[in-house]
């Protein structure tokens, strides 16, 4: 891993970003997954300092991020050293020591923005630059949040980011997927960006103009015109880049590994798709939305269920099959002494692993996973793909990812796909093995996400037309 770079090795592209960061003032970079978007943030910020453009930046990212991939960035470049940050995250008592103490930069996972907020309030507000890692979650662009035994609501992040919008001078949102599901995931992000220039002062208001929605208002559709329209007004602020453009990365090998579940277990499949209710493991499933999981589930061999005699009913869970523990061991034993990187999607996926693979390491039970990771010595990494999914340089560790277990999520499978396919990978290629349950949802949700602009209303609708057809027939 390198030591220290010289900020002559910034790639062109990075050059061009940090030039548009300082230009723009508001910013929504939405730049592809190993464009270098980190290094190009804190160079601009670091001229921005410097020139006394601006006092304080704040940084907002992911948890990890925030701890780990922020703070090495800085200490990778030689030019950043020379920016004075700290990390505000841990106990309350830390944060508000890292707090007080001045420095140029602070660095606060998203989680603690409402928390931010509530300390310092518009009066002590003190940033005057904000740098927002994976702005997409922002998309939401509601103000308050619901949680606590009274279920009392509270300014949310957007929220506390929307009160003091107006104490930002200079705003950059970096993001690798701006819009998961369409034009409708870009009003909060584009609200924090510009206040409300471009795309108007309330989510219902943009809502109104550019969509249509069913009688019930809940299911929202964009108008024949609304996304060049939206594109239009967000031109001049928005900078989108796409990896291939400007970063010589190795090429990903991409494989589907297809395992037969055996005709019993497949007609129990069938008989569970098209009535909601598993006689054979006495689970059912209350909507076709639930269903849509419960069958990715089967699809990995186990299903939760509810056991009603206790109360409160208590959830349990019931072993199926085994058959992508076979397509999994052919991956190892294809890696030889290669690390391998593998997406779950459940925890019992975990355990399953775990029995084939005691040396299965997942990043929840080692604080360490990454550092070892980077050396080579976790020959199975287990993580759920939002929780490695965003801002994290593992390409040092290893050229080989598979997905165990498919997402509903096209953000997560997206940035899952990047954590090895990165500036300082050595390999060649990299691999990127999909184990798949012949015949089951497994195989439409990984024809939907391969699709180039796929978004997850298209996913789900896929899933919901199959699920229908087999209640049918």
């Amino acid at each position: 891993m390198p030591s220290l770079r010289k900020k002559e090795e910034l790639r062109p592209s990075q050059v061009f970003m940090a030039r548009q960061i300082i230009k723009r003032q508001c910013v929504f970079l939405a730049a592809e997954m190993g464009v270098g978007k980190t290094a190009a943030a804190l160079t601009a910020a670091l001229r921005l300092l410097y020139e006394g453009a601006v006092r304080y930046v704040l940084i907002v990212a992911p948890l990890y991020v925030a701890e780990n991939t922020w703070p090495e960035e800085i200490n990778e470049w030689e030019h950043l050293r020379r920016l004075d940050y700290v990390v505000v995250t841990g106990t309350p008592k830390q944060r508000l020591k890292a707090l007080h103490e001045d420095h140029q930069i602070y660095i606060i996972n998203r989680e603690n923005v409402a928390w931010l907020y509530r300390t310092l309030k518009k009066k002590d507000w003190k940033f005057d630059m904000l740098i927002y890692d994976e702005s997409s979650r922002l998309k939401s662009g509601k103000y308050f949040t619901t949680g606590g035994e009274k279920k009392t609501s509270r300014l949310s992040e957007f929220g506390s980011l929307a009160r003091v919008r107006h104490k930002f001078d200079y705003v950059c949102l970096l993001t690798g997927t701006p819009a998961p599901k369409g034009i409708i995931d870009l009003w909060g992000q584009a609200y924090i960006c510009d206040g409300g220039q471009r795309l108007g002062p309330t989510k219902s208001s943009y809502l109104e103009r550019y969509f249509d929605s069913d009688y019930m208002g809940w299911k929202f559709t964009p108008k024949p015109w609304a996304e060049d329209a939206v594109m239009d007004k967000l031109s001049d602020i928005m900078v989108s880049m796409r990896t291939e453009d400007y970063v010589d990365l190795p090429p990903v090998v991409s494989t589907t590994l297809k395992v037969d579940l055996s005709s019993k277990i497949m007609r129990e499949y069938r008989q569970f798709e098209r009535d909601l209710v598993s006689d054979a493991y006495d689970v059912e499933a209350c909507s076709r939305g639930v269903l849509t999981n419960k069958l990715l589930q089967f699809a990995n061999g186990s299903m939760y269920r509810m056991n009603e005699d206790f109360d409160p009913p208590k959830r349990e869970l019931v072993r199926i099959h085994d058959a992508k523990i076979s397509a999994l061991e052919s991956v190892m034993n294809e890696a030889g002494d290669e690390p391998v990187l593998l997406a779950y999607g459940f925890k019992f996926d975990i355990k399953q692993i775990k029995r084939k693979f005691p040396k299965a390491v997942t990043v929840d039970e080692d604080p360490n996973w990454k550092r070892k990771w980077d050396k080579g010595r976790i020959p199975l990494l287990l993580a759920h793909p939002g929780s490695v999914g965003h801002g994290l340089n593992m390409q040092y560790g290893g050229f080989i990812q598979c997905w165990y277990g498919l997402t509903w999520s096209l953000e997560y499978y997206q940035q899952f796909n990047k954590r090895l396919q990165r500036s300082g990978q050595k390999a060649d290629r990299v691999f990127i093995h999909h184990i798949v349950a012949n015949g089951t949802v497994d195989e439409t949700v990984l024809s939907v996400m391969t699709e180039r602009g796929a978004t997850q209303d298209k996913i789900t609708e896929r899933v919901r037309a199959r699920v229908l057809t087999s209640a049918k027939n």
